[in-house]
């Protein structure tokens, strides 16, 4: 903000003289402005010989330094200092010294007003107007130029080469203006209207100037291909001018276009061509934006060594010629490099003071000033007429300037009020999502901590009572203690994992540091894994780029970073996975362990909160864990100066990424090792076993015709499946399943009399197992027993809704879970009972049914009619148009109805006779044919054996 100050400074050291000078050029104006539409004397159509010989001399002294000496000599002369300040000023504005440029030019056109001499007003005012618009003064740049417009229109002279010219000059200058503060039609207009007078003057370096303005709009305006065009043509133009600067200024362009399609070489052969034809050329103004554009190049690629000695020499150049529009761009590109550095403070810095030039720039004052300069401008030149008004008019525009004034005061007041509100509401809901995220995180964190505790406790206390009773052989008696210790063992572990989050938190317990080979101990903690890991068929690869590798570290931290991360690999890591384990080193003495898998990895979504306290994600396994385990690792890593990140493999699965140094300042080490033991611990007891690591084996039995109930038992956890399996067994039959996708292949394959399932599960939970059974037609009529440690009221009620028959709270009592079972299946099999008996009399109507089973045994009721009287109707036919196997159909009926399929048929072609033989005198053998019997003695036999009669007696007898 120092060079803000300085520039500050040094306006308002030139604001009263600049305030003196315009105050008395404004008076002398306004008296011209009122005889400039009377030709002058001195109002030709050119230039007397005098005048042009005065110039000729003067250009001379110039170029001789000699300039000083002319103005002393014509001291008396009104017009010859006005020449002789008007090149003066050219020259100082070519060496960048743009504030001696703009007292010369205001001396030139206090000489000029004096001399009356309208060409060199005009001149003048656009001389000016150029100087200000290089310091960026833009308001006060607009209104010279628009004062020399308004000289060359009311000039009498409109058709010299010289009136045309300043007329061309003059909207060139409000061109630029407008084009500088994006007004691109205002820009437009005014460069089309002055390359047309280019043109008409034949003049090469005017056409080339004002192509290169037009190509700036068009590029602005995203029309690249003509703006690449207006370029060309530039350029030719200007080879023809023999003009170096605007060569170079062509390159600038070109160069442009090249760096906004990315052609890093081509831009920076541009701008590097215009840097060399300007180096020498005293227009700094120019060279600093060829000099800036290279540095811009360079660190667009990165290459920010190339790019800091150009930036500094521009910024030293700036300085010089107190630029702000280049100072502004200057400490952007400082403000990238130091991004790319690393050094955000000095970034942050640069910006500021990127931003504080800009602003002096361009800001709300220039833009409204100079529109409301354009809209004075064309109201005069509709009324330059009537000049009896003026004055009224005048009183009327302040008074509208005023009320304008006021309204955007006001329109600004109420904007940032607006704003104000709109940003505490933004907060407001900010905060409002954080806190009900946080709400719902622990929400979910609880939940999913009474699962673990519930799950293990169901196990141990159903199991104790078992033992209670004492009607165990010894080796279920060694089973049962060997489950509850595991259980136990897994609530234990679940407790110190709680406990140890809170102690890796800031300010909490010390632990001890040591210094020894990490690689070692690394190496020796994943060996305590591999044995689990063979066990579930996932291979652990581990590499390193160093066999030994000394360090500063926890042995405690390191041991549980890994039993964590590694057991999140675990949980996601497919059938046949891999583990992959890499232990490296950085240049800046870090240790790097990255862990990868290749399971189904993090979404984008997830990864920025993957290390929140009890967040869970959407794939972490329906929820499950207590969603502590990766926050627990970030803390133990930042508590060793550390850190840990989080990604996607190429691949594919999760790799995570911990650095920690080598030497770390927080270590206290009192004793030196060189190895270390670690406290190898097991993943958590609960975790799903494989086979072959569980002593517990459950054997699926074969179904079996009219033998015991068949019960599926759908529990992810081994234990409690174990526990629930020895308290049915014996009575039931038994399948299992570890998941809802797993159950619903059982289902489908054996149909079974009942469902006990539990909730949170892999793959598929309780809840879509019991909707996706309730929606299928084959199996919606099992019964189902929800066993959760999900107590709230909501989720009793959820699984209600979706169809389960009862819901207990684990740990459940083992007697309500049998008294469940025994009541289901009991009043199934009286509901087939009943059922069976109503078929037999034909008034099923009087037996209430589930409307699901109501609604099948309707639609197979109908289709058995409708085909009826054909002999081929069988079960097989049956089944097909149901889509199902023979023996799901058939399984599916008898628990519905207790009888068969090919039984249910004949009942209904029994149940059709029975009612023809009561209703009709149709002949018996055509009603048996009707009714799908083509031998009528057999169809006879039937009869009698259902009803006790046979049909002819039936007939006979009164209904």
């Amino acid at each position: 903000m120092h060079y803000d100050n300085l520039l500050l400074i040094i306006i308002i050291k030139n604001i009263g003289l600049l305030l003196m000078q315009r105050l008395i050029i404004q008076i002398l104006s306004v008296l011209l402005i009122m005889v400039s539409c009377v030709p002058s004397v001195h109002e030709g159509t050119g230039m007397d010989a005098g005048k042009q010989e005065i110039e000729k001399q003067a250009k001379r002294m110039a170029e001789t330094d000699s300039l000083d000496y002319f103005i002393r000599q014509h001291a008396r002369n009104n017009y010859a200092l006005s020449i002789a300040y008007k090149i003066k000023g050219k020259k100082l504005r070519d060496e960048s010294r743009f504030r001696d440029a703009l007292n010369a030019h205001n001396k030139g056109l206090e000489y000029a007003l004096a001399a009356q001499d309208t060409n060199e007003i005009i001149q003048a005012y656009n001389n000016i107007g150029t100087n200000f618009r290089r310091m960026g003064i833009l308001d006060e740049a607009s209104n010279n130029h628009y004062n020399a417009l308004r000289y060359c229109e009311n000039w009498s002279d409109t058709i010299s080469e010289t009136a045309k010219k300043n007329k061309v000059v003059s909207l060139n200058g409000i061109g630029n203006i407008h084009l500088t503060l994006g007004n691109a039609e205002i820009a437009m207009q005014a460069f089309g209207k002055a390359l047309e007078g280019e043109k008409e003057l034949g003049s090469y370096l005017g056409q080339a100037i004002n192509y290169a303005n037009i190509g700036s709009i068009l590029e602005t305006k995203g029309e690249t291909a003509k703006a690449y065009i207006y370029y060309q043509e530039s350029m030719k133009f200007n080879r023809l001018a023999q003009s170096n600067l605007g060569i170079a200024l062509c390159h600038n362009h070109l160069g442009r276009m090249a760096e906004k399609h990315k052609n890093w070489k081509e831009a920076l052969e541009h701008y590097q061509s215009s840097s060399q034809l300007m180096e020498e050329n005293s227009d700094r103004w120019h060279w600093l934006e060829a000099h800036i554009a290279i540095a811009r190049v360079y660190l667009l690629q990165n290459l920010r060594g190339k790019a800091e000695p150009y930036i500094e020499r521009s910024e030293q150049e700036a300085l010089n010629i107190h630029s702000p529009e280049h100072l502004s761009e200057i400490y952007r590109l400082k403000s990238l490099a130091c991004q790319q550095a690393g050094n955000f403070k000095e970034a942050i810095s640069h910006y500021e003071k990127s931003l504080a030039y800009t602003d002096s720039v361009m800001n709300e004052k220039n833009k409204n000033n100079t529109l409301n300069l354009q809209m004075k401008y064309e109201r005069n030149k509709a009324q330059k007429t009537v000049n009896v008004a003026r004055n009224a008019y005048r009183t009327e525009q302040k008074s509208k300037n005023t009320i304008l004034i006021g309204s955007v005061l006001f329109a600004i007041l109420a904007v940032t009020i607006i704003l104000l509100l709109l940003y505490i509401q933004r907060i407001r809901l900010r905060t409002n999502r954080q806190l009900k995220r946080t709400i719902q995180m622990r929400s979910t964190f609880f939940t999913n901590i009474t699962h673990e505790f519930r799950t293990p406790l169901t196990v141990v206390i159903g199991l104790a009572e078992q033992l209670k009773k004492q009607e165990l052989g010894k080796k279920d008696v060694d089973d049962y203690l060997d489950t509850i210790i595991r259980q136990s063992r897994s609530l234990l572990g679940l407790v110190n994992q709680l406990l140890d989050a809170a102690k890796s938190a800031p300010g909490m317990e010390q632990q001890k540091w040591v210094h020894a080979d990490i690689v070692s101990y690394i190496r020796l903690v994943l060996d305590g894994y591999r044995c689990y890991l063979n066990a579930k068929h996932i291979q652990l690869i581990f590499t390193t780029q160093v066999q030994t590798l000394q360090a500063d570290y926890i042995p405690e931290y390191i041991n549980k970073i890994l039993q964590n991360v590694l057991g999140n690999a675990i949980k996601f890591a497919p059938k046949e996975g891999m583990i992959q384990v890499h232990l490296g080193t950085a240049s800046d003495k870090q240790l790097i362990l990255q862990i990868t898998d290749n399971g189904q990895g993090i979404s984008k979504e997830e990864l920025p909160y993957i290390f929140d306290a009890f967040y869970q994600g959407a794939n972490s396994k329906n929820n499950m864990g207590t969603g502590i385990g990766l926050a627990f690792v970030k803390q133990m890593v930042e508590s060793m100066n550390g850190s840990i990140t989080a990604d996607n493999s190429k691949e594919g699965g999760a790799e995570f990424t911990i650095r920690i140094p080598l030497q770390n300042p927080k270590a206290h080490i009192e004793i030196r090792v060189e190895e270390s033991e670690p406290a190898l611990s097991s993943l958590p007891e609960n975790d799903e076993k494989p086979a072959e690591a569980c002593d517990i084996t459950v054997i699926d039995e074969e179904p079996l015709e009219n033998a015991n109930p068949l019960i599926l038992i759908v529990e992810d956890n081994q234990d409690v499946s174990f526990y629930i399996h020895k308290l049915v067994e014996g009575k039931y039959r038994i399948r299992h399943a570890h998941n809802g996708c797993e159950a619903l292949n059982v289902c489908n394959e054996n149909m079974p009399d009942l469902i006990i399932t539990d909730l949170m599960m892999p793959e598929m939970d309780g809840y879509t197992l019991c909707q996706n059974i309730r929606s299928s037609q084959t199996l919606n009529h099992i019964p189902i027993i929800i066993t959760t440690a999900k107590s709230e009221e909501t989720d009793r009620l959820k699984g209600i809704q979706v169809g389960a028959e009862a819901y207990l709270l684990k740990p459940f009592n083992a007697d309500e879970l049998l008294l469940q079972i025994e009541n289901i299946l009991n009043q199934r099999r009286i509901l087939r009972e009943k059922y069976s008996k109503a078929l037999c009399e034909g008034n099923t109507g009087n037996v209430e049914l589930r409307p699901a089973d109501r609604d099948f045994l309707n639609n197979l009721t109908e289709f058995i009619h409708q085909h009826l009287a054909e002999k081929a109707l069988n079960a097989e036919m049956v089944a097909d148009k149901f889509c199902v196997s023979k023996s799901q159909l058939n399984r599916k009926i008898r628990a519905i109805t207790n009888y068969s399929t090919t039984a249910y048929i004949l009942l209904i072609r029994m149940e059709k006779a029975k009612r023809l033989l009561a209703s009709t005198e149709q002949p018996i053998g055509e009603i048996a044919m009707n009714c799908g019997f083509e031998d009528t003695s057999y169809f006879t036999r039937v009869f009698k054996q259902l009803f006790s009669t046979t049909p002819s007696l039936f007939r006979k007898t009164p209904q």
